[in-house]
């Protein structure tokens, strides 16, 4: 298990089950990487502990992937909003899972602004934010069930993203990035079916008669 933040939350997940926790992320320490050169041990950072590049692009997707999920739930809220939506409860489940995934951007945009790993004091925010994440995808799979805007079956998936993410480990974001486009893909054709219907009710409106045309 690697001591980076986009890796923290299976950590975190993964403790509840298992006596002890092995970190792997030492190299990015000096003091670690230099003691281990004295042994002889080859460090697999190059000749020093600092990252590579593709440590700062892995990084750095994550934590944009986070703040567009924020950005993604806010408009899936705004898609259940009126008569045959989703209700308060999808709209509290759409702001803790926004919520959740803001808590886990703060330590993920420090460890890729700093190049190394976050204060200890943020590594607390991973517990909160998983768990704002899972009760908001239950909340909203049970308002999206009732609303029925998307398939009932995509609904029921919701809950089952988030430990297949981290299950997955680094390609969990795969699983979060196939959820929403399954979710745009059907919002897309609800806004496209409601424009047709939209044009058709106005078409059946009465036409106000124009003064001194017969």
């Amino acid at each position: 298990m690697s001591a980076e933040s986009r890796t923290q939350p299976g950590a975190v997940a993964a403790g509840a089950e298992v006596d002890a926790i092995v970190f792997t992320g030492s190299y990015h320490k000096e003091e670690n990487a230099a003691h281990l050169r004295s042994l002889g041990v080859p460090v697999p950072y190059g000749e020093n502990w600092q990252r590579t590049f593709a440590d700062y692009v892995i990084e750095g997707s994550y934590a944009l992937y986070l703040v567009a999920a924020v950005l993604a739930v806010l408009d899936l809220r705004a898609a259940h909003t009126g008569p045959g939506g989703w209700g308060r409860l999808g709209d509290v489940g759409a702001g803790l899972y926004a919520l959740g995934h803001a808590l886990l951007a703060v330590p993920v945009i420090v460890t890729f602004v700093r190049g190394d790993n976050p204060p200890e004091v943020l590594f607390s925010l991973f517990t909160p934010g998983l768990a704002a994440w899972l009760l908001g995808l239950v909340l909203m799979a049970i308002g999206a069930f009732k609303a029925r805007r998307i398939p009932r079956a995509v609904a029921v998936a919701l809950p089952a993203t988030l430990p297949l993410t981290l299950a997955l480990g680094d390609a969990g974001v795969l699983v979060e990035v196939v959820t929403w486009a399954v979710l745009a893909a059907f919002l897309l054709r609800q806004v496209r079916a409601a424009k047709p219907a939209a044009s058709r009710a106005a078409d059946r409106q009465p036409r106000a008669a124009t003064p001194g045309v017969r």
